[in-house]
């Protein structure tokens, strides 16, 4: 004979339910962050980077575009994939339209950037923000501080070492 009391039984099935529950919840966590695009160096969200980075690359000959939280990002996996990958192009998101439902990208060659600024949403260190226009970058150095600069004088500063 079993000697389960209700009680018991109604405790053990509370405690399974909310368990059951506590692990689905969990697996849906899960599930939404492996749906929101990552960058391909350090696994931070693209979607929220106010300075995210696309670049097409050749990869063991394939060409396709890819995508980072910033330009330093780009530079560092470029220097982990060494000789079995091309940079072809980058585009970067234009800072004042980071916020925007309709994001804009700009050729670095035609950027303005405010180079090692104050810290930015979604970004790593160095902190870089790119600008459609100069005028734009230096009503923004205000806020967010940092040396403006061109692609010319910015690309040096994001090269590995012996570069």
């Amino acid at each position: 004979m079993c000697n389960y009391t209700l009680e018991g039984i109604v405790r053990y099935l509370v405690l399974l339910i909310g368990l059951v529950l506590a692990l689905a919840g969990l697996q849906t966590a899960f599930a939404e962050s492996k749906e929101r695009p990552r960058c391909e160096n350090c696994g931070m969200f693209t979607d929220i980077s106010s300075t995210h980075s696309l670049a097409s690359i050749t990869l063991n000959g394939k060409t396709s575009e890819h995508s980072f939280v910033c330009l330093e990002c780009v530079f560092n996996k470029l220097e982990e994939w060494g000789d079995k990958a091309t940079l072809k192009s980058i585009k970067v998101l234009d800072y004042d339209t980071a916020a925007a439902k309709e994001r804009k990208y700009l050729e670095v060659s035609k950027a303005w950037f405010l180079y090692d600024t104050s810290k930015l949403k979604g970004s790593m260190p160095v902190y870089t923000a790119a600008f459609s226009s100069k005028k734009a970058a230096e009503a923004a150095r205000k806020e967010l501080g940092g040396t403006l600069m061109q692609w010319t004088e910015l690309k040096p500063k994001l090269l590995p070492a012996g570069h």
